[in-house]
């Protein structure tokens, strides 16, 4: 499972498991009518949070047309004092190859086509990787290099189990995703007339974490967090076989290093990444770098402080952030349906959100080789949170190994 932790002021993580007290808000799980939320509530949650989660699942369910239906365990309790929130998504590993077929399966937008024709054919994808013990340049060397040998980060992409509904891929588990909010926070659950001074948008925020829950996330995280600043200790780096963690997003994630090598960009580090759907020669908006060795925020971003959309890592008191066509255009090429809108810059359906990417982890061998990673959502100011996490990863039945997980990601008030 990939946790997302919304944090508050220090930096820190932790994988808290939810054990939810599931009261169905709707029962049984409901038939696909389009993309239909089904959310289980813990006990005590109060019914203006309830409302809220609810918002957010309409918020997308107006947006996207697949049918598939999304199950979620919600709750709003006490957390740490710097924890705003936290999301954690249920994931599992499936084929290049396979998901490169579903993706031309579902191809219903110009993007989508663009996107599909420039992704390799055959049972693997090469990428633009760094920081690997078997780096040629040198053990754990931030040069470059590019990873073609077909082996288990080459041939298989980690999808949330949500984000492989919605390509027809098979899924395990009832649960698709876990959020838990602080109810120690001073939230505002109607954005019909704003958002109130000194308050958060939980909507937004539940929009947010939903968003990573679809499908909006980076494995370049685990590779910039699990690479240590320097040899010392315990800290050691990993074989570019056990970065087994690339996702579909990752597909389009480009530089211009990369773009020259004709490959997407796998490396963690501060030179500008960008999302792209024609092998980097567009670069439509750019994506966070990093947490340790990168600008500092969760790769599984938009990049910080040029106001992106709904997946930016931002937030601060008394705003809204409006879904924007950047966040659109990536949410239909990782394969899910929208209808065919050009939103522009003043787009304001129900979204919003914000929230960070990774950080935990679950130290354990989950179901469908599931994992877990933390994002915090940061309320004042910019500060990334570290946090650690082992988890064990099963390719084809072959366990990888214990990998720590250090993610790091903030959610800051913009200024």
């Amino acid at each position: 499972m990939k946790l997302h932790t919304l944090f508050f002021k220090q930096s820190r993580r932790s994988l808290l498991p939810l054990a939810l007290a599931a009261a169905s808000l709707a029962g049984s799980i409901p038939k696909a009518q389009a993309l239909t939320f089904n959310f289980s509530v813990a006990e005590g949650t109060p019914e203006s949070a309830i409302a809220g989660f609810r918002a957010a699942g309409d918020l997308w369910s107006s947006m996207v047309t697949d049918e598939v239906v999304v199950n979620l365990e919600v709750s709003f309790l006490s957390l740490a004092p710097d924890i705003l929130g936290q999301a954690q998504s249920t994931e599992q590993l499936y084929g290049y190859s396979a998901v490169r077929s579903a993706l031309l399966q579902d191809v219903s937008s110009q993007d989508d086509a663009i996107a599909t024709s420039f992704l390799p054919a055959g049972d693997s994808a090469d990428l633009w990787i760094n920081y690997t013990e078997n780096n040629p340049s040198g053990v754990g060397s931030p040069t470059p290099y590019r990873d073609s040998d077909g082996d288990a980060n080459n041939a298989n992409l980690r999808l949330t189990s949500a984000n492989a509904k919605a390509l027809g891929l098979a899924t395990s588990g009832l649960s698709d995703g876990l959020i838990k909010f602080n109810r120690d926070f001073q939230w505002d659950f109607d954005r019909s007339d704003g958002i109130g001074a000194g308050t958060f948008d939980f909507i937004g925020a539940a929009a947010h974490e939903i968003g990573h829950i679809l499908g909006f996330n980076s494995g370049v995280d685990v590779l910039d967090t699990n690479s240590p600043l320097e040899m010392q200790g315990d800290r050691y780096f990993f074989r570019d076989d056990q970065m087994a963690f690339v996702t579909p997003l990752d597909l389009f994630r480009y530089s211009d290093a990369s773009r020259s090598a004709g490959i997407p960009d796998w490396t963690a580090g501060e030179s500008r990444k960008y999302f792209s759907i024609d092998g980097g020669t567009t670069a439509i908006a750019d994506l966070a770098t990093g947490a340790i060795h990168g600008d500092g925020q969760s790769a599984s971003h938009w990049k910080q402080g040029q106001i992106l959309g709904l997946m930016d890592p931002d937030l601060r008191q008394g705003e809204i952030l409006p879904i924007s066509e950047e966040d659109l255009r990536a949410f239909d090429v990782i394969g899910w349906n929208l209808p065919k809108i050009s939103p522009g810059p003043g787009f304001f359906p129900e979204d919003i959100g914000l929230a960070i990417p990774l950080s935990s982890w679950d130290s354990g061998l989950m179901a469908a080789a599931a994992w877990g990673e933390g994002i915090p959502l940061r309320r004042a100011t910019a500060v990334p949170e570290p946090g650690a996490l082992l988890a064990v990863v099963t390719v084809s039945g072959a366990s990888l190994g214990w990998l720590r997980k250090k993610r790091s990601g903030k959610l800051s008030r913009r200024r």
